[in-house]
């Protein structure tokens, strides 16, 4: 856990000056100065205090943001194995087809580490409302197409994006087993995944960065919104 304390307080002439420190204890103890501006002006009326006391809460709340910014993301990100390297290099088009008179585009991504391809749906709205939907199911975008609700995100102006994650629609091989089979569910990939520092949601992160840059490149200034359903791994 950690917590944000008051390291200093100090006053110099009209100024209050503080420094705040951040004790965070992780499996560790560690400690880290954050580098903010910590000055207040003061008139020397009574209420000097009240002030004193705002500034002193906006401060701890701005080391709070900062830590959780700086520490916290990166921690998540060195346990799940995240990284966040991959570029987007070409988005293949491989056809259409109609779904109840709607239209979906065909697309595999490729990235320069050339380690896997994402198998993608893309739905350009006849009456586009300037918004993009990036929509995940655990079945797949063979899931979202017939999912109840298309329809109804279609009538709100959005184009839809979606895609197969690994290990899921295109990309899972359902004659895979090995000796981790347990109640349906091939435990062998979480258990690949972990000797290799990595982890399956971890994956599946640098496969939506992947579909993030897709999104940005054939939907160009457009609002990106997000919808996910169900669980998308077992890990």
């Amino acid at each position: 856990m950690g917590h944000v304390a008051l390291g200093g307080f100090n006053e110099v002439g009209n100024q209050v000056i503080t420094a705040l420190q951040l004790d965070i204890d992780l499996g560790k103890r560690v400690l880290e100065t954050i580098p903010l501006l910590h000055q207040l002006v003061v008139d020397g009326d009574e209420d000097d205090d009240e002030q004193v006391r705002r500034f002193l809460e906006e401060q701890m709340d701005a080391a709070g943001k900062i830590f959780i910014d700086n520490f916290i993301k990166e921690k998540i990100k060195e346990l799940a194995g995240v990284e966040f390297n991959r570029e987007l290099t070409a988005a293949v088009y491989t056809g259409k087809y109609f779904s109840e008179e709607t239209e979906i585009e065909k697309y595999f991504l490729e990235n320069d580490l050339e380690d896997f391809v994402l198998p993608v749906y893309a739905i350009k709205n006849k009456n586009p409302g300037g918004k993009t939907l990036l929509w995940l199911s655990p079945e797949g975008k063979k899931g979202v197409v017939k999912h109840t609700q298309l329809k109804y995100y279609l009538n709100e102006g959005y184009n839809i994006v979606t895609a197969d994650l690994p290990g899921i629609g295109e990309l899972f091989d359902p004659d895979f087993a090995g000796d981790g089979y347990v109640q349906g569910v091939p435990f062998n990939y979480t258990f690949g995944a972990h000797l290799v520092g990595k982890s399956i949601p971890g994956i599946h992160a640098e496969g939506i960065d992947l579909l993030v840059q897709f999104v940005q490149n054939k939907f160009n200034g457009e609002e990106i919104h997000a919808l996910s359903e169900g669980e998308l791994s077992t890990a």
